[in-house]
């Protein structure tokens, strides 16, 4: 056998001609204004509805919630509410105060991810509300006692200096009510879904 360079011919590349065309320079628009009146009726629920039904249903309890799936799909109003004559916003509870960067990296992430609108100054919520409107105070409760994970709760029960507070015009004769944690609905959720 005989060892050598075999001859080959150079590839030759024909170049392609390929038009082009400037692009124009487009100006830049205005971002359209956003209807405050519009925004109340921005809905945002944790759960999904359409697991509900079909839990509610093979429990046979879908009698006692005719209306849990439409509520939670669009929200639901619990009652009338008295009317309100002025804007009221109780101040935020101690553990709030003392830890106010959890509360500031907890509205940063859901204004980024979308999942609420603002902020809006006291006038834009009038236009938004309609009117009047009142706020329940943010309170801190740690997940696991010790590991420094929170979570934001609304105090719906706290009474600012005049007496008045979110679930005030609430009878309790007329609306007896027992609250549920997360993990108690979940656990439902799990064992009758």
């Amino acid at each position: 056998m005989l060892k050598g360079l075999a001859q080959t011919q150079p590839n030759l590349t024909v170049p392609t001609l390929a038009p082009s065309v400037v692009i124009l320079h487009v100006e830049c628009l205005a971002a359209p204004k956003t209807e405050l009146s519009l925004v109340l009726y921005t809905h945002m629920t944790p759960y999904i509805a359409e697991g509900w039904g079909p839990a509610l249903h093979d429990s046979n309890i879908s009698h006692l919630f005719p209306l849990l799936v439409n509520d939670i799909a669009y929200g639901s109003p619990i009652g009338n509410p008295s009317p309100l004559h002025h804007t009221l916003i109780l101040a935020n509870l101690h553990s709030t105060l003392k830890l106010p960067h959890v509360i500031d990296d907890e509205i940063a992430a859901e204004l980024m991810g979308r999942r609420v609108s603002g902020p809006f100054s006291i006038d834009q919520a009038e236009a938004i509300f309609d009117g009047h409107f009142q706020t329940s105070p943010l309170d801190l409760i740690e997940k696991v006692p010790g590991s420094g994970k929170w979570r934001t709760i609304h105090h719906l029960s706290k009474e600012d200096a005049v007496g008045e507070f979110m679930n005030g015009w609430l009878n309790t004769d007329d609306f007896l009510m027992k609250y549920y944690s997360s993990s108690m609905t979940a656990v439902y959720v799990c064992f009758y879904a």
